[in-house]
């Protein structure tokens, strides 16, 4: 599931074509997360919102304009369906990751809103030198956005060596 992660995050591109396509890594996080679906209710939300990842994130593996189209916030959301609800889960299965859990969750909840704020709230300001100025903001939350994919996938390397109560 880690791995599908890194690929969702991941952007890499010649031309128009993605190499590390969203859809894979949808894919592999929700194959990860389909044996745990009995576990914890957590997962099963996980499970589905990767699964429609998938399809949503079809457009973007030969559309290099598709992270500023109304559809990447779809999948924004989609993949905090699948952050928040794993957090929730390990959490609840694991009390010794609930700190980390907590903390990815409400961070990658934190970068979902700031995310889709700031093209209706900074989108008029652009061009000239208001880029100037909003570059550094920019920055700084892709910057937060890749700490909280680090610390998810951390967790999910962290609960992997743990082994799950049994029900």
């Amino acid at each position: 599931m880690a791995l599908g992660m890194v690929l969702v995050v991941l952007d890499f591109r010649i031309d128009a074509l993605d190499l590390l396509p969203d859809p894979l890594g949808y894919a592999a996080m929700t194959f990860g997360l389909v044996p745990l679906t009995s576990r914890h209710r957590g997962f099963l939300i996980a499970a589905v919102a990767a699964a429609a990842g998938v399809l949503a994130s079809l457009p973007d593996v030969t559309d290099p304009t598709f992270a500023e189209s109304w559809w990447a916030a779809i999948t924004g959301v989609l993949q905090t369906l699948v952050v928040v609800p794993t957090c929730v889960a390990v959490a609840a299965l694991l009390p010794a990751e609930a700190g980390l859990a907590r903390a990815v969750w409400v961070g990658d909840l934190m970068v979902l809103g700031v995310s889709l704020l700031a093209e209706p709230v900074l989108g008029p300001l652009r061009g000239g030198a208001a880029d100037d100025l909003l570059a550094p903001l920019v920055l700084v939350l892709v910057g937060f956005a890749l700490l909280v994919v680090a610390g998810f996938v951390w967790l999910l390397v962290r609960a992997a060596r743990s082994p799950l109560p049994q029900r």
